[in-house]
C-alpha cells in the first residue's frame, strides 16, 4: 500500500512538474482578477499578446540553442541590426519611389536574411574553433552593436512607407456593426464601431511558433537537438552530425531574431538600434519558466510560449494595477529565479 502510495505521489509531483507554468499562468490571472483587474476584456487580451510577441521570438531561438547546450546573448543587437537594415532599405526604395508592396516585400526579405548571419557566425565559430558559445555570443552582440550604431548613429530610422505599419497594426479580421466582418483590413467606420479580432502580429506568431514546435518536437533534427543537449558525446558516438546540428540550431536563433526585428518594424513603422535590449533577460526567464532546462536536452516551444505569456500578464496587471515599473522589474526576476529554483528541483527529485 505505501509502495503504491508513493508511486501515485510520484506521479502526480511528474504531473505537476511537466505542467506547473500553466498551472501559475491560471493563478496569477485569479489573483489578478481578485485584485478588480480585467485581463479578459479583448483590448486587455491584445495588448498582452503584442506584449509576448518579441519575447516569444527571441525566446523560441534561445529554446532551441539552451536545449542543445548552448546559450546566446546576441540578440541583444541582432535584433535591432536585423530591424534598422530592413527598414534602411525600405526607407531608401521607398523614396526611390518603387511600388509599395514591392518594397515591404523586399525590406522585411532582407530583414531576415541579415539575421541568418550572426546565427551563422555563431555556429561555425562554437563547432569548428571550439570557443564556448557564450563568449562567441557576447562577440556576436558587441560586432552587431557596433554595426547598427553605426548604421544609424544612435538614431532611430523612420520615412518608411505607410504600408509597413498597415501590415504590423491590420487584423485579420475586423467586425464593423451593421456591416459584419472584414478580413485582413480596418474598413472605415462609417456609422459603425469597428472591433479589430486578431492583430496580424498575432497570426504571423502563431504560424512561426507552430512551424517551430513541430520542428523541434517531430523531426529527426528535433531528435538530435535533444540528443546533442542532453549527451554530446553520446549523440556523436550514435552517429548524429553534432557539428551540422548546431550550426543549424544558431541560424534558426538567428532567423527567429529577425522576425522579432520584422515585426517591430511593422508595428512601429520605424526601427531602433536598441529594440533587442529588453528582450534578452525576458526571453531567456520566459524559457526558463516554460521549463526548459538550462542544462540542456529539456524543453518545448509551447512552455516558452506559456513562459513569455506570464511575463506580459505580470506586467499589464501591474501596469493595470497602477503598479511602479519598478517593482515590475523585481515580480519579473523573482518568478525568474522561482522557475530556476523548480527546474533544479525537478532535476534532483523528478527524474524520469
Amino acid at each position: 500500500m505505501q509502495a503504491g502510495t508513493g508511486s501515485y505521489s510520484g506521479s502526480v509531483l511528474k504531473i505537476l512538474g511537466r505542467i506547473w507554468s500553466l498551472l501559475f499562468l491560471i493563478v496569477l490571472i485569479i489573483v489578478f482578477s481578485s485584485r478588480g483587474v480585467n485581463l479578459f476584456t479583448l483590448k486587455n487580451l491584445q495588448n498582452i499578446m503584442l506584449a509576448s510577441i518579441m519575447i516569444m521570438l527571441v525566446g523560441i531561438g534561445e529554446t532551441f540553442v539552451i536545449i542543445s547546450g548552448g546559450i546566446d546573448i546576441s540578440p541583444m543587437y541582432v535584433v535591432g541590426l536585423s530591424g534598422v537594415f530592413g527598414a534602411i532599405l525600405l526607407r531608401d526604395l521607398h523614396a526611390a519611389g518603387y511600388a509599395a508592396g514591392l518594397v515591404v516585400v523586399i525590406g522585411f526579405a532582407a530583414t531576415l536574411v541579415i539575421s541568418l548571419l550572426p546565427g551563422l557566425v555563431n555556429g561555425l565559430l562554437i563547432t569548428k574553433l571550439k570557443v564556448p558559445p557564450f563568449i562567441v555570443t557576447i562577440g556576436t552582440m558587441s560586432i552587431a552593436e557596433g554595426a547598427v550604431l553605426m548604421l544609424t548613429r544612435g538614431q532611430h530610422i523612420s520615412g518608411l512607407p505607410s504600408l509597413a505599419g498597415t501590415c504590423g497594426n491590420s487584423f485579420l479580421a475586423t467586425y464593423v456593426s451593421e456591416k459584419g466582418f472584414s478580413f485582413f483590413s480596418q474598413p472605415a467606420l462609417e456609422g459603425g464601431r469597428a472591433i479589430g479580432i486578431i492583430p496580424v502580429p498575432v497570426l504571423i506568431l502563431a504560424l512561426v511558433a507552430t512551424a517551430m514546435a513541430l520542428l523541434l518536437g517531430r523531426t529527426i533534427f528535433g531528435r538530435h537537438v535533444y540528443a546533442i543537449g542532453g549527451n554530446v558525446s553520446a549523440a556523436r558516438l550514435s552517429g548524429i552530425p553534432v557539428d551540422r546540428v548546431l550550426v543549424k540550431v544558431y541560424i534558426i536563433a538567428g532567423l527567429m531574431y529577425g522576425f522579432a526585428g520584422m515585426l517591430y518594424v511593422m508595428r512601429f513603422c520605424s526601427a531602433s538600434p536598441t529594440a533587442g535590449e529588453p528582450l534578452l533577460m525576458s526571453s531567456i526567464g520566459a524559457v526558463c519558466i516554460g521549463g526548459t532546462s538550462l542544462a540542456g536536452g529539456v524543453g518545448k516551444v509551447g512552455g516558452t510560449v506559456i513562459g513569455a505569456l506570464i511575463i506580459a500578464v505580470l506586467q499589464t496587471g501591474l501596469v493595470l494595477m497602477g503598479v511602479s515599473p519598478f517593482w515590475q522589474y523585481i515580480a519579473t526576476g523573482s518568478v525568474i529565479i522561482m522557475a530556476v529554483f523548480f527546474d533544479q528541483f525537478k532535476s534532483r527529485f523528478l527524474k524520469e
